[in-house]
């Protein structure tokens, strides 16, 4: 995702890279760039974005992991 915004009078061009990952541990470390995350369940995740466009990516990436447990289901029945 992409996309500008300006900063002490400057436009500042923000290139932003989501990864779908998973983990088997709750803890988390963060760099100086963040303040803070929170494990979310997909709704709330949703209501609690701003933009538009980040809620989109979240939904494309929930419809991409149900797709792949249905796939996964199926397998297990036949």
């Amino acid at each position: 995702m992409n996309y500008f915004y300006r900063k002490k009078g400057q436009t500042v061009y923000k290139e932003v890279i989501y990864r779908l990952m998973e983990t088997h541990s709750e803890e988390v470390s963060l760099s100086y760039e963040h303040i803070g995350y929170a494990w979310l369940p997909y709704e709330e995740a949703v209501n609690r974005l701003r933009y538009k466009s980040a809620k989109n990516l979240l939904k494309k990436a929930h419809e991409y992991l149900q797709n792949i447990l249905k796939n996964e289901d199926s397998t297990l029945i036949s």
